[in-house]
């Protein structure tokens, strides 16, 4: 037997060509951004700065009537001035929560300058709102706030850029804390979807369909034909808009897939995804008079990869799809692995080969 398989192994030569598909690639109107300065202000030491802290704070208690707030600024000078912004949240991700399940965090704008190395209770600024309010759980992980008002109005110059700050809206003990832009991860975000001022509409946009006194409204949104490496989503418009879909690992998306023909009945398949994870995805398009439509967020999961082996008699190779775009080939004989090895990194459009000898 032994002699069969080194018989086998000796005059083996396998070629595999690889061929990685991804959603076809559109213009870049998304732009991620981390802080540049952030910190956060405590009533129970109305002096102190903690703008190099790892962590940052909201936190509410009663009894001591204390409260905690977070402050951000953002560098938006690579986004360009005017450009229509379709939309722009902040993510802050959450350490861990103490005393409440759930808690309100009110966004405002902050209509002061301020130094992360000196900001403090008694020298912080004010400003408007809540802008926008959001009610987050205590499990971990980003949490979201749209601010799409807020970056136009900076962008377009309705009032100066000083940053924002998170503050408690619920006013019930709680404590929570967050990664700052210190930590070696997890830093907060501003994550901006927009389109320059050259390539904004600024009219009817031809061949999307009738104009309405509305935005259309989006329905019947789900995810099908779910495999490891691919999905379909699909979705249904009460007016013709063109067909947008953002996608990705998390809530801040980073892919999309956009087509200008405008249809009732919308279908994106969306390729290159990882096997066993779940994808975020929101849908949009935009009608002839220039208004958009946009989702909540959904989710699916990919099946994990399978085997594919190339039968050879009792002999045959398989490999697995890793997370990363890496492979594990396997060398199976008579329905046992007799050997395997792990391929870490994969460029896109990449073809290998590789020969198996038998060793002595």
């Amino acid at each position: 037997m032994k002699t069969n398989r080194r018989g086998i192994l000796a005059f083996l030569a396998l070629s595999v060509t690889l061929f990685l598909l991804s959603a076809t690639p559109t213009q870049a109107e998304m732009a991620i951004i981390n802080p540049t300065a952030d910190s956060y202000v405590d009533t129970a030491r109305p002096t102190a700065n903690f703008g190099s802290s790892a962590n940052l704070y909201t936190r509410y208690n009663s009894q001591a009537n204390r409260s905690a707030a977070i402050y951000f600024k953002f560098d938006l000078s690579n986004i360009p001035r005017d450009s229509t912004v379709s939309e722009a949240t902040i993510r802050i991700c959450l350490k861990n929560m103490i005393g409440r399940s759930s808690v309100i965090l009110g966004v405002y704008r902050a209509t002061s300058a301020w130094n992360e190395n000196s900001i403090s209770w008694q020298t912080k600024p004010v400003g408007p709102g809540p802008l926008t309010s959001n009610t987050i759980n205590n499990a971990p992980g980003y949490k979201s706030f749209e601010v799409t008002n807020l970056v136009t109005g900076w962008l377009n110059g309705t009032y100066p850029d000083h940053g924002a700050f998170l503050a408690d809206g619920s006013q019930k003990d709680y404590v929570a804390t967050f990664y700052s832009d210190e930590s070696v991860s997890n830093q907060p975000q501003m994550v901006v979807y927009y389109k320059p001022p050259s390539t904004s509409t600024t009219g009817p946009i031809e061949g999307l369909g009738m104009a309405s006194g509305r935005p259309p409204l989006i329905s019947n949104v789900f995810a099908k034909d779910i495999r490891s490496e691919n999905a379909t989503i699909v979705w249904t418009t009460d007016g013709m808009t063109s067909t947008r879909v953002r996608f990705g690992l998390s809530a801040a998306y980073g892919d999309f897939f956009s087509v200008d023909n405008a249809v009732l009945q919308h279908m994106v398949t969306l390729r290159d995804l990882k096997p066993g994870r779940t994808y975020h995805y929101r849908v949009s398009g935009r009608n002839k008079a220039g208004m958009e439509c946009l989702s909540a967020d959904y989710q699916f999961r990919t099946p994990p990869a399978i085997v594919e082996p190339i039968d050879s008699g009792l002999l045959q190779l398989g490999w697995l799809r890793l997370v990363g775009m890496g492979l594990l080939v396997l060398l199976v004989f008579g329905g046992v692995v007799v050997a395997a090895f792990e391929i870490p990194r994969l460029r896109r459009g990449e073809k290998m080969s590789f020969r198996f000898r038998p060793r002595g």
